[in-house]
């Protein structure tokens, strides 16, 4: 049995005995009633030392006698503090002695444990918490606390978003894949768009956490089946859920679809013509000795399923170059040597980052491998999920390493055929 009473809906002694009866009721009866206290840290503190003897004890007392509750469990949820450590911090002077006086240092010794539940607000790491690499990274950027610190913040929210989607709105999920459904055959566009998604994952804050994204999520509406910046609550009610940086995360997360599609034709073009080279040709089936493989078309021949995959390897490569400090843009009839505060990236320049985009090619297709089940052999057996190539790239036979070579050189002028470049950009504000 699950009993929930929220202490701030509590006035006077006798209704918070009333609670501790319903308690005692429950276990009586042969339940284990788990009982959640919740905002049991907000009016000062006032109920702490009603929750001593139950705790020590198992006991309550009222003014007609001593109850005892059996077996329950308490689970006691903050309001006020974003975390134990917070609620349980070092206090001075007359806060000090006003925690004393409230019981606060007798109630935390009668817990057995604690849980922070973080939201999908970025939580900062107090600085013993950071390793030597966040040190640096927070020395360089002290001014401006670094989001990446708690990088898990991105998956809380991509779970939290999933959740509130199917609960809102649940046309854009497809019953059949349980995916977000895709609207556009063609293009496999999906029902939300992605410069939505980025700015759900990206924005620097939602003011009131998770209820601040339910907000939103709830108060959307589609448009045709499809969810995008126009279907979004009116501006003013907007702003009082998420950061300013909402909106312009939007617009820079639509321009980035077609930079995806463009990437993912360039990697794979880069991978086919260094096969051809090597006189690679098409054959339905993988076949080394005979050199073919079913991959040897060009990108606008590949079936759906391929295209796909290039696309996830294209998106993982736009965030690695941003994580070297590159971004994609289009091209400007400006050829200056400054972009809008963002230089443009000399060939030199790339070039000194070919030996880590060479391991981030590997890293990417080697995690794919991973998450299929294959596993190291010394000879490659795709029926068998065993390939040579599943180690870390030092240990690639050399012939190999040649396509992750290839496939990170040509990133540079593949991407400036299409039309696009490669600005530097402050580390600090991605």
């Amino acid at each position: 049995m699950i009993l929930q009473f929220n202490l701030t809906q509590i006035r006077e002694i006798e209704q918070l005995h009333e609670k501790f009866h319903q308690v005692r009721t429950a276990s009586v009866l042969g339940e284990i009633p788990l009982v959640f206290w919740d905002e049991f840290d907000t009016g000062k503190l006032t109920w702490l030392k009603y929750f001593l003897a139950p705790l020590q004890d198992g006991v309550f007392e009222t003014s007609s006698g001593t109850y005892p509750f059996g077996k329950a469990i308490f689970i006691f949820a903050g309001g006020t503090s974003h975390s134990f450590k917070h609620f349980n911090r070092e206090r001075r002077g007359q806060e000090e002695q006003e925690f004393r006086d409230v019981k606060g240092l007798d109630f935390v010794s009668r817990l057995h444990g604690f849980i922070d539940i973080k939201g999908p607000n970025p939580m900062e790491r107090d600085s013993d918490e950071l390793d030597s690499s966040d040190r640096r990274m927070s020395k360089q950027h002290s001014e401006d606390p670094d989001p990446r610190n708690d990088v898990a913040h991105l998956i809380r929210r991509a779970v939290l978003l999933r959740s509130l989607l199917e609960r809102f709105q649940p046309e854009v999920i497809d019953e059949r894949t349980n995916q977000l459904k895709v609207i556009d055959e063609r293009t496999k566009e999906r029902a939300i768009s992605p410069g939505l998604i980025r700015a759900f994952l990206r924005v620097k804050e939602y003011v009131h956490g998770a209820r601040s994204l339910e907000a939103v999520v709830r108060l959307s509406t589609l448009n045709d089946g499809y969810l995008d910046r126009s279907g979004l609550p009116a501006k003013p009610l907007l702003q009082l859920h998420v950061s300013p940086d909402f909106m312009s995360l939007i617009e820079s997360g639509e321009a980035v679809a077609p930079i995806i599609e463009d990437l993912a034709e360039t990697l794979h073009d880069a991978w086919y013509q260094e096969h051809e080279k090597q006189n690679w040709r098409y054959g339905p089936q993988r076949n080394e000795k005979e050199q073919k493989h079913p991959l040897m078309r060009h990108f606008k021949d590949l079936p759906d399923p391929e295209k796909e995959r290039n696309r996830l390897t294209a998106r993982v490569t736009y965030a690695k170059l941003l994580d070297v400090g590159f971004r994609i843009v289009r091209q400007s009839n400006d050829k200056g040597d400054n972009r809008n505060g963002q230089g443009y990236v000399s060939r030199h320049e790339y070039n000194k980052q070919l030996p880590h985009l060479r391991e981030i090619e590997h890293d990417i297709w080697l995690r794919n491998h991973l998450l299929k089940g294959f596993d190291w052999a010394a000879r490659t057996n795709e029926d068998l999920l065993l390939h040579r190539d599943v180690t870390v790239f030092e240990k690639l036979p050399q012939e190999d390493q040649v396509y992750d070579d290839v496939i990170a050189k040509s990133i540079y002028e593949g991407l400036k055929r299409k039309g696009y470049d490669l600005v530097r950009v402050q580390l600090s504000t991605l």
